[in-house]
């Protein structure tokens, strides 16, 4: 699971429960932004959920009070079910377009009325939810991704010059603790970090000496090089062009002049 997918996948979780929603429900992501394309969820409701649900959705102003108030009751102790299952065009794309609903053991009570008002509260809170998770998913992969520019700074002495550039993510199989990602999307999503992997390269005289790779460099693109920069990448830059430089060397002093 690369990590733009890995950030994405659990945003959406844990937006699904913010909202009220079960933790349970399957989740598939796409991350094919460029042609509109984001996030789906499937699953079933059961008539509990649905007491914890609908609550927030009326919050939302989604559903009238009134109308919660008519149907709570109803659905209240039932078998009534909502599942939300993927239609045809879900078995490539992922969006709000790809969830269809249906349901099952519908009270007496309940009207045809309410249940088409149930479903339509449903399909907006979906349509609504799979739209803020989109727009977050743009952000995550923007933040992962290189920048138009990629060059993040150098610095030169007399005979060495440091160049820092932002490349493009490998597909990483680090597997984080969900704490550890709740993290990650905090720093990206909320204090507007950028998450990219780095390209440290040493270089003498034009030529390539050491580098180093920083997967996952979290930094705010406003903040100060020390702030962010870790010594270590540097020591192992630099151990890596000692180690160049005295192989160079050897193979200097292996030159003998002939007469």
């Amino acid at each position: 699971m690369n990590i733009a997918y890995r950030l994405i996948h659990r945003h959406t979780r844990n937006t699904l429960i913010a909202r009220g929603w079960p933790a349970d429900l399957n989740i598939e992501t796409s991350l094919n932004y460029v042609r509109g394309e984001g996030v789906a969820f499937y699953g079933s409701l059961a008539a509990e959920d649905l007491m914890r649900l609908l609550p927030e959705i009326a919050l939302r102003g989604l559903m009238s009070e009134k109308f919660l108030n008519d149907i709570m009751p109803l659905i209240q102790g039932s078998t009534f079910v909502v599942r939300l299952y993927r239609n045809s065009l879900g078995h490539r794309k992922a969006h709000a377009g790809t969830i269809s609903l249906e349901y099952d053991n519908c009270p007496v009570a309940m009207s045809t009325k309410q249940v088409i008002g149930l479903l339509k509260a449903l399909r907006d809170e979906i349509n609504h939810l799979c739209s803020c998770v989109a727009a977050a998913g743009y952000h995550l992969t923007k933040a992962i991704r290189p920048a138009a520019e990629p060059l993040v700074f150098t610095r030169k002495t007399r005979n060495f010059t440091l160049i820092v550039t932002e490349v493009e993510p490998e597909h990483d199989e680090t597997e984080w603790d969900n704490a550890t990602v709740d993290q990650r999307l905090k720093a990206v999503l909320d204090e507007k970090n950028a998450f990219r992997r780095l390209e440290i390269r040493l270089e003498c005289g034009g030529r390539l000496v050491g580098q180093t790779h920083a997967p996952f460099a979290l930094r705010h693109p406003e903040s100060p090089v020390r702030t962010w920069f870790e010594r270590r990448w540097l020591r192992e830059v630099i151990s890596e062009a000692r180690a160049e430089i005295e192989l160079m060397m050897k193979s200097f002093s292996g030159i003998r002049l002939v007469a």
